[in-house]
């Protein structure tokens, strides 16, 4: 019996700020990882370096957010809304 290759791949960039494109073209792979086919192109990028695997707390949290854009909650980019805040103005006293 041979390994079986996992059909996705849980991975997101080796470090911040490393920008690695997706093998279409496309887009950029997003920073906080991203489910991507498992082809010879994004093994190769785990053998450079240049994409590491999840970890099992990451693959929860992208898990999440897929459900949750699969039930048109989020976009692939969202992160949690946050208030404006006025700038603060000096008082004259």
């Amino acid at each position: 019996m041979t390994n079986a290759t996992p059909l996705l791949l849980k991975i997101k960039p080796a470090s911040a700020g490393l920008l690695v494109r997706l093998e279409d073209g496309s887009d950029m792979l997003a920073a906080s990882g991203q489910a991507v086919p498992a082809t010879s192109y994004y093994r190769r990028r785990l053998m450079d370096g240049d994409v590491v695997e999840l970890t099992t707390e990451e693959v929860k949290a992208l898990d999440a957010s897929i459900a949750a854009f699969e039930n048109g909650g989020v976009t692939r980019d969202s992160t949690p809304a946050e208030v404006p805040q006025e700038p603060a103005t000096p008082k004259n006293k």
